[in-house]
């Protein structure tokens, strides 16, 4: 697991070529920044047997994606999901909900740029604060959680930490959203398929 495969082009090239210098042959995925993915990059992933690329877009709303200080633009991602639509490689979109500051309005913002993209996937998480962050010490400061309940930090089904919406709120966005990326999801399966044109 290598949470920023592709931080240097250079050594992604390196790897592509020493998978086809010792010719190894599988299918493989990685995660990925949006800000530092390059055609050249894709190409020689594409090449060497990468099937899938996983972003972490967080939100379609740039006040967010500044707040939390993710030093990307809408403009990379969208960039990026186009390279890989271009080149066959599945993009996958993870996406964060109840960050410190978001609206319903930047929820609505997510939900178009997701719709724009079209992610062969889109995975959506409830913004934790990890011990050690700034965020965390934001949330023990704010009150957004209990100091003295254990969090559990692994993918759960319930938001931990509340800022401008209630946990039910929050369960009721992210169904909101899901539903519109199931959609979109099975369009996506379908046409692998090539049921439909």
């Amino acid at each position: 697991m290598d949470d920023t495969f592709n931080i240097y082009e250079k050594r992604v090239l390196e790897f592509c070529n020493e998978l086809k210098k010792r010719s190894i042959k599988l299918k493989w995925s990685c995660q990925a920044r949006v800000d530092t993915f390059t055609e050249k990059m894709a190409i020689a992933m594409k090449n060497t047997g990468c099937v899938q690329a996983e972003f972490g877009v967080e939100s379609g709303s740039q006040k967010i994606l500044n707040s939390l200080k993710k030093c990307i633009t809408i403009d990379q991602i969208k960039n990026a999901f186009k390279i890989c639509h271009k080149y066959g490689i599945r993009p996958f979109a993870n996406i964060m909900i109840g960050s410190p500051g978001e609206t319903m309005g930047d929820i609505l913002l997510t939900k178009k740029l997701i719709k724009e993209i079209k992610p062969a996937h889109t995975g959506y998480f409830f913004t934790t604060p990890h011990p050690g962050t700034e965020l965390y010490d934001l949330a023990i400061k704010n009150k957004w959680i209990d100091p003295n309940e254990e969090i559990w930090y692994v993918q759960t089904e319930d938001p931990v930490m509340c800022t401008n919406f209630t946990k039910e709120e929050l369960l009721r966005i992210r169904d909101f959203l899901y539903k519109d990326s199931l959609d979109i999801t099975l369009l996506n399966l379908l046409r692998s398929f090539s049921f439909i044109g």
